[in-house]
């Protein structure tokens, strides 16, 4: 079942994080990444769009959440992470897709304590 990065990014130091960009596309492909989208500016529908300013979104996909992990936790993708150290703020969330049977497709999560 595909799963997804959302990554919500405020760039501070293009050059810098374009070093990043040139380095993670072709690695991302071999996990089976793809992107679905990239935006930016994004416009705010519901909440306070304060909340994103300058931000830019990007939706990453890729073919299960487990193949995202492998990505996200590899020696060699920490190497390329930390070419965009100081070049801006980034939010990252995993997500999978909702499955087909819609009984399945809620989870109640417990409360943080």
């Amino acid at each position: 079942m595909p799963a997804y990065l959302f990554i919500k990014t405020r760039v501070t130091d293009p050059d810098r994080y374009q070093e990043y960009v040139k380095a993670v596309r072709p690695f991302a492909e071999k996990y089976g990444s793809r992107y679905l989208v990239r935006s930016c500016p994004v416009e705010v529908l519901e909440g306070d769009p304060s909340e994103w300013g300058n931000f830019f979104l990007l939706v990453s996909e890729f073919p299960s959440a487990e193949k995202a992990r492998e990505f996200w936790r590899s020696q060699d993708y920490a190497k390329i992470r930390a070419l965009r150290s100081g070049a801006g703020e980034v939010h990252v969330v995993l997500a999978e897709e909702l499955p087909n049977d819609p009984s399945k497709s809620l989870r109640i999560v417990p409360e943080l304590v």
